[in-house]
């Protein structure tokens, strides 16, 4: 999964991440609560678009940070923003419909 960022007037295309057992974790519970209706409910605040924005950051290891985030993502309405995090929470839970596995053996 890719996101392209505005950083300092150049655009900048993140890949995610490695996915850890806690980023998987994390992303059940954040699922939990977004099918629930608690995380990024009808009627969200700044602190909840906050948090999720931390959990785009995480998922793309921290290359970039919030504040990058906040300045450099355009979106067109916040529907771009729902189905990114959205997307995020799918490539953790289902690898992004990838098959490619590590060359670890458990």
């Amino acid at each position: 999964m890719e996101i392209v960022l505005d950083i300092n007037g150049k655009e900048t295309t993140f890949k995610t991440g490695k996915i850890t057992v806690r980023l998987y974790r994390k992303t059940v519970d954040l699922h939990s609560a977004w099918v629930a209706g608690e995380f990024m409910p009808k009627g969200y605040t700044s602190k909840d678009i906050d948090q999720a924005i931390e959990y785009i950051c995480e998922v793309f290891g921290n290359q970039f940070t919030l504040d990058d985030f906040l300045d450099g993502y355009e979106m067109n309405d916040s529907l771009d923003f729902m189905v990114l995090i959205n997307s995020c929470m799918d490539n953790v839970l289902f690898n992004g419909g990838k098959v490619e596995k590590s060359e670890k053996k458990a």
